[in-house]
């Protein structure tokens, strides 16, 4: 992630941060350095491992005991997914990123809890992701904790579709160029070279 956010005039860096923060990210750009400069060198205490709580979720940070708990399912991912389940919670951990924000325009954070489903945007790349980052400002997304998720993934995999259960056409921004898949290329079987070939 940091040579994206100390290149962005990099082919692609440009439109890495546009898809994780928003258009107008150059502004936040100073946060957003000084965020990734946190996460890696920032200490996270792995706590627990625990039964699965909630449907699909793999990870959690624990205000209390300021530290990430994981699930079963955690251990199901492969290991760039697992990494960005870690990355998403150390950003809540280290930076006080939000998953929850309000639809009122001013997008103010919705706290969660375990007995009641919040009203607002959920920032999660699977849920209200590309909705938030058209309607926020770039700021807010500076405070979903997805959007390091998603840096992440995007910094090491680049806009190719790894055939997740979240495709990259539900939240790359229209318009950004999105290089195809590459082609396996069929070879052709050589030709045996004989004396005069």
């Amino acid at each position: 992630m940091a040579p994206v956010v100390q290149h962005p005039d990099e082919p692609y860096h440009h439109h890495i941060l546009q898809t994780c923060f928003g258009d107008k990210y150059q502004a936040e750009m100073p946060q957003i350095r000084q965020n990734i400069e946190t996460l890696a060198k920032g200490e996270i205490l792995i706590d627990k491992t625990l039964s699965k709580v909630y449907k699909g979720q793999t990870a959690v940070f624990v205000h209390s005991s300021r530290s990430i708990w994981l699930f079963d399912d955690f251990y199901r991912l492969d290991t760039v997914e697992g990494a960005l389940a870690v990355v998403h919670e150390a950003s809540h951990a280290l930076l006080g990123t939000e998953d929850v924000f309000s639809k009122d325009g001013h997008f103010t954070v919705v706290k969660m809890t375990p007995y009641a489903t919040p009203q607002g945007y959920f920032g999660y790349i699977d849920r209200d992701f590309k909705s938030l980052r058209a309607a926020a400002p770039a700021k807010t997304m500076v405070q979903n904790a997805d959007s390091y998720r998603l840096l992440g993934h995007l910094a090491l995999s680049g806009f190719q579709d790894l055939g997740h259960d979240h495709p990259m056409s539900d939240w790359v921004i229209e318009g950004v160029p999105v290089p195809e898949k590459p082609e396996t290329a069929k070879k052709e079987p050589a030709k045996k070279k004989g004396w005069f070939s």
